[in-house]
């Protein structure tokens, strides 16, 4: 959502449509990348065992994304 705000007050409206596709794209692309490993860990282990990765993976990227954005002092306020 913060990328996409930003992608449509930063770039011009005649490629904004297509840059907007694309990003939308790839965030598909890594979805779709994320099920198959979670169905290929879910038929060599458990149900179990690919959650337990899954979770632990989301935690670990929270950890980086919250450190990094107390690194950086992000500033979310909108401009007027």
């Amino acid at each position: 959502m913060i990328i996409n705000d930003y992608m449509n007050n930063h770039i011009e409206s005649s490629k904004r449509a297509t840059l907007l596709s694309a990003k939308n794209f790839f965030d598909n692309l890594g979805i779709f990348a994320l099920f198959l490993l979670i169905s290929y860990f879910i038929k060599v282990k458990s149900l179990e065992f690919s959650l337990s990765v899954l979770a632990i993976s989301v935690f670990i990227g929270y950890l980086i994304l919250w450190f990094y954005s107390k690194k950086v002092k992000l500033n979310f306020k909108q401009e007027s």
